[in-house]
């Protein structure tokens, strides 16, 4: 029943993304729920993509970056599991 649960919660930010994407076009975007991961755009399609290690992904150059070099303006420094 866990499984199932986290499965729906990865669904429907899937589902965010790709809407968002439709709008914003490809490239890599700041995902509001985590600094340590980002929405990455491509046709239309959205993946939510997680910083390697301990990489934060930075508004400004819309990469990952040091974790020392970023700031997460109010957005958690941990992944969404």
């Amino acid at each position: 029943m866990r499984l199932l649960v986290l499965v729906c919660a990865c669904a429907g930010v899937v589902a965010a993304s790709n809407k968002f994407c439709v709008r914003h076009g490809d490239g890599n975007y700041v995902f509001e729920g985590s600094c340590a991961q980002f929405f990455s755009c491509a046709n239309g399609f959205g993946w939510l993509q997680s910083c390697p290690g301990d990489l934060l992904f930075d508004s400004t150059l819309m990469e990952c970056v040091w974790h020392e070099q970023v700031d997460c303006e109010g957005r958690p420094r941990q992944r969404l599991q």
